[in-house]
């Protein structure tokens, strides 16, 4: 992944995590199933430098889709 392109997923990915922290809050107004799936969609964005690093464009990157409010 060059500079430019991981520049780009990584503010994506960070407005994505930064929109999605009152999720894991202990006062948020989820059941513990539903917490867990905003975890894993969390997790799935912390790793997309990773599972996409040999991609070459931003059409080649796909953002997991967020959980159900």
């Amino acid at each position: 992944m060059n500079e430019e392109l991981l520049f780009a997923v990584r503010t994506t990915r960070d407005w994505r995590l930064s929109n999605s922290d009152f999720t894991q809050m202990a006062d948020a107004p989820f059941t513990e199933q539903k917490k867990a799936e905003w975890a894993t969609y969390r997790q799935a964005l912390r790793d997309l430098t990773t599972t996409y690093s040999e991609a070459t464009s931003l059409e080649e990157v796909i953002f997991p889709t967020a959980p159900e409010a």
